[in-house]
């Protein structure tokens, strides 16, 4: 088994225990406490859903402590992948929110949380 390349802007990645999940790293913030990795993350909607939401949904912006999501990828897929522009619009307004916080949770619990929140509780 080869080692895993290091984390880098422009990579998506498999979700591990998510197969239906892929995430962007749009971002990696450096910061004086600790290194933020900021994803754009898809996942493919819940069969019985897809006619209200569409095929894939889009997860914006989820900023993570650098050692939260060092397990949380699978197989690098794609590499110079640029985020869209809802990834930008996201991350300007977390940059400019003092009270914006990170994930600090495994990334697979962390999508699975925002999307219930997203669909209001129908999954």
């Amino acid at each position: 088994m080869s080692a895993k390349p290091p984390l880098e802007e422009g990579q998506v990645w498999s979700v591990h225990g998510m197969p239906n999940a892929a995430a962007l790293v749009g971002r990696i913030d450096d910061e004086d406490e600790a290194s933020i990795v900021h994803l754009f993350v898809t996942v493919d909607t819940p069969p019985h859903l897809v006619g209200r939401f569409g095929p894939r949904l889009e997860l914006g912006h989820m900023p993570f402590y650098r050692d939260t999501i060092d397990e949380a990828f699978d197989a690098l897929l794609k590499t110079q992948q640029m985020p869209p522009s809802v990834f930008a619009e996201a991350y300007a307004a977390w940059r400019a929110d003092d009270e914006a916080g990170v994930f600090d949770m495994p990334l697979n619990e962390a999508i699975d949380g925002v999307i219930a929140i997203a669909l209001g509780g129908a999954a």
